[in-house]
């Protein structure tokens, strides 16, 4: 039985339109508001498969969002009044209808046939060519919305904006704008990025204060804001931000692997920074998460463009999805919800999984103990679902600088080396986003020891046993070397170099039999590519009279973003 959820002011309504649905194969659910129908969802642990909601409620656009990254194929469907459109939530719905009359029994069977009719399909399964409720609609309904689909972006490139900035390459987009390389600067050889938003999908009178308001401000850990402006391209009236052009972003690498303790050290301090530098001018950024944590050049920086005053309850509130303290579903944020947010992002960094419990909003989450001390300790003051008990980004940026380096390093399972470093990195923006990066520091490197020379021999007496002679000196060496293959963009990624060495077993004949990590690094991708092709190594044949057991070697790979170097040395079995 599929579930659908009913959100509007009039209860009565709700459960009268409940009943018609029960009759009609859903399991319904009645709210008077959004919190309340978040709570409800919250406590059943079910998804949604329809949902219909009057489109006025506060808070239902983005919740919307928020239930569609949950439960792609959800249908919803708006109740409005005699209005023909609300710009707000219009590209967030499949159908909009006008309000049935719940004193009219007979109406309400008519009226959810005609809401089956037109919703997609895919949620109902039925074949709709020759339905006469297409053709008959009873003037039930207004207008049909249906999830409009991302705009052709690429079909932008080499547009030209406001006459200044010409849109050179998309570097992603959705329904509601796009961002795309442009250039800025006197000779136009300076490189930005500019946010291209339709005016149809947004409301102009929120979106270009939060704009201004981010123009205005100077810290070195904020993306800066060059230009704002509306004009006309291609016919469709937008809104544009041109701003700083990042070349990574955190999320962009952490799908690729986690960082190290030494990284995300480096990645807290200039964020707390700028998050300290926010809450003092009474703003909230609201999104803390890894798309917006953003590397330009070498700087660390976060997005600016979705500032807000702390305690705003905009009518169709941005939610951080996964990263939303649980008092953000009230429609308020203050500088605790940011705090929380970078708790979440912290946990996700070390581990490669942002942290999303399926909890009580009153519990804390299930933070893996297996992090370093100090994060451990950062990530639980961040994570108290009571906000008035989170620590300020004041206290943990103290509670950062204070503590020893040994502090944030997790006890190794196995004697490792400390002179491994991996670069972080974090890219640019795309779309109503922006970008994130890592620091990283230049690995030192180790030149590969040569194998140790045979010690010499004594003249063996003539009557000495064949068996007591030893073998001949180790004479071979590598005789085809495979390097490992690796995208460019994930070499992108490298700041330094990293290592990884692969310990493997080779036979008589010079062939590879094993091959294991010895010290993998701190990447899964990189440390899979090494092992791959360490095991196609081949190295020359054991000259006559040597030991036919197989010798241990250690293949070491030194990545960095121009190239792979390998080295090979003969171990003691």
């Amino acid at each position: 039985m599929k579930t659908a959820f009913i959100v509007d002011s009039d209860l009565a309504f709700g459960f009268w339109l409940a009943r018609g649905l029960d009759h009609a194969g859903y399991q319904a659910y009645p709210s008077k508001s959004v919190a309340d129908a978040i709570a409800l969802r919250a406590e059943l642990h079910t998804e949604i498969d329809l949902l219909i909601l009057n489109a006025g409620l506060a808070d239902s656009a983005e919740w919307i969002e928020t239930l569609r990254q949950a439960h792609s194929q959800m249908r919803v469907v708006a109740l409005i009044g005699d209005q023909s459109r609300l710009p707000g939530i219009a590209a967030r719905v499949d159908l909009c209808c006008r309000k049935p009359d719940r004193h009219d029994d007979g109406k309400l069977r008519e009226w959810i046939e005609h809401v089956e009719e037109l919703l997609p399909a895919s949620l109902f399964g039925a074949a709709f060519e020759n339905s006469i409720l297409l053709r008959k609609c009873a003037g039930a309904l207004v207008w049909r919305a249906g999830r409009t689909e991302a705009p052709a972006w690429k079909e932008w490139e080499g547009r030209t904006i406001d006459g200044r900035f010409q849109l050179e390459r998309c570097l992603g987009g959705s329904e509601q704008s796009a961002v795309f390389l442009t250039r800025r600067g006197y000779d136009g050889e300076d490189a930005a990025a500019i946010r291209v938003v339709l005016n149809e999908v947004v409301d102009r009178e929120v979106l270009l204060p939060r704009w201004e308001r981010a123009a205005r401000l100077s810290h070195p850990g904020l993306i800066r804001v060059f230009d704002i402006g509306s004009a006309e391209c291609g016919g469709a009236a937008v809104s544009y931000l041109v701003m700083e052009y990042a070349e990574e972003n955190l999320a962009d690498v952490l799908r690729q692997r986690p960082l190290t303790a030494s990284e995300t050290r480096e990645l807290l301090e200039p964020v707390l920074d700028a998050l300290s530098y926010l809450h003092r001018h009474g703003l909230v950024h609201g999104h803390v998460k890894p798309s917006n944590i953003l590397a330009v050049a070498d700087q660390l920086k976060i997005s600016s463009d979705g500032l807000r005053p702390a305690g705003e309850q905009p009518a169709a509130l941005e939610h951080a999805g996964a990263y939303a303290a649980p008092e953000s579903t009230a429609g308020f944020l203050s500088p605790a919800a940011d705090v929380w947010s970078l708790g979440i992002t912290l946990v996700e960094a070390l581990t490669q999984r942002p942290l999303v419990p399926k909890r009580p909003q009153h519990k804390t989450p299930a933070i893996p103990v297996t992090l370093p001390p100090l994060f451990l300790d950062i990530a639980r003051q961040c994570l108290q679902p009571d906000p008035e008990r989170r620590e300020t980004v004041e206290h943990l940026a103290d509670r950062l600088r204070r503590a020893p380096a040994a502090e944030s390093a997790p006890a190794p399972a196995a004697p490792r080396s400390l002179l491994r470093f991996w670069p972080y990195a974090v890219p640019a923006m795309a779309l109503g986003l922006a970008f994130s990066g890592v620091l990283m520091r230049p690995h030192q490197t180790v030149k590969a020891v040569a194998p140790p020379a045979a010690p010499a021999v004594a003249p063996v007496p003539a009557l000495a046993p064949p068996h007591a002679l030893p073998p001949p000196p180790l004479t071979r060496s590598v005789a085809a070397q495979v390097l490992p293959d690796v995208s460019q963009d994930s070499r992108a990624t490298i700041r330094g170099t990293l290592q990884v060495r692969i310990q493997v077993r080779v036979d008589a004949s010079g062939s590879v039999v094993d091959a294991k990590l010895d010290e993998p690094g701190p990447s899964r991708y990189f440390a899979n590519r090494a092992l791959d092709a360490a095991r196609r190594w081949k190295f020359d044949a054991l000259a006559p009279g040597r030991p036919p057991d197989p010798e241990n070697w250690i293949l070491r790979f030194d990545y960095t973003r121009s190239g792979t170097q390998a080295s090979a040395e003969h171990v003691a079995p």
